[in-house]
């Protein structure tokens, strides 16, 4: 579990690109956020994918990002079983590979990098001292 800090939106209202958050005191970036989809590949584990969140709608013909076990190995996905409520979410099922995988649990996934710090205690002083007194 990580404890979320200080959160600063890039002025568009909802969490996404460009958003910088907190986690367990170090300031990350966000370079994408966008649903997560859970289902059970046959014979295998888990499996977490997204797809650009702005696609909406079908996601047939769409290429989706495997998450866990394999990250970053695309599949796509090449029919949907939609469970009538017209969303990609759980207790649908998508085509990839030749097999059907049910979605067992939807999500948000924020893939995100450590962005740059505030300038360490003390530099304002080595940078005083560099001027000779000026300051």
């Amino acid at each position: 579990m990580h404890e979320q800090g200080a959160y600063e939106d890039n002025l568009d209202g909802v969490m996404s690109e460009g958003d910088w958050m907190t986690l367990d005191a170090t300031r990350f970036h966000l370079n994408h956020c966008g649903p997560s989809y859970e289902m059970t590949v046959s014979g295998g584990p888990a499996v977490y994918i997204w797809f650009d969140a702005g696609a909406g709608g079908d996601p047939t013909g769409r290429h989706w990002m495997q998450m866990h076990p394999q990250f970053g190995s695309e599949v796509l996905i090449t029919s949907w079983l939609d469970n009538g409520d017209g969303v990609v979410g759980a207790g649908d099922a998508v085509t990839f590979d030749g097999e059907s995988h049910p979605i067992t649990r939807a999500g948000l996934v924020a893939i995100c990098e450590t962005g740059p710090t505030a300038i360490e205690k003390g530099t304002w002083g080595k940078i005083k001292s560099f001027f000779g007194g000026v300051f």
